[in-house]
């Protein structure tokens, strides 16, 4: 008799799972990143002050989404949502251009949506 082929239990982690969460950890270091070495240079107003306060928050919210979505938490999955369209608010009040972000997020977020099944 051969040895008993073991089914995978719901404690697996799918991988779409964990690269999601690791591109989020990542897109959380470059945002984490940017913001010190562009941003506080240049801070002199308020509305400077503002810009990079909200990316720090929005590099914070991604590492917590990586953090949540590596523990198969389904609020992991809206904190990376929330993470990829709070970008656009900086832009907002800096007066520039609204541009699609996309990237690590963006594959994480499809990662994320295939593997949606495995959340709780």
């Amino acid at each position: 008799m051969g040895t008993p082929i073991s089914s995978p239990t719901s404690d697996t982690r799918p991988l779409g799972i964990t690269v999601a969460s690791v591109f989020c950890w990542l897109g959380s270091l470059v945002t984490i990143g940017y913001a010190v070495a562009e941003q506080v240079p240049r801070i002199s107003t308020l509305g400077e002050l503002l810009v990079f306060a909200l990316n720090l928050a929005i590099g914070v919210t991604q590492a917590v989404a990586g953090i949540l979505l590596y523990r198969k938490r389904k609020i992991g999955a809206l904190l990376l949502v929330l993470a990829w369209g709070l970008p656009q608010i900086p832009d907002l009040i800096a007066g520039e251009l609204v541009r699609p972000r996309g990237g690590l997020l963006l594959i994480a977020m499809l990662l994320t949506l295939a593997n949606a099944k495995h959340l709780r």
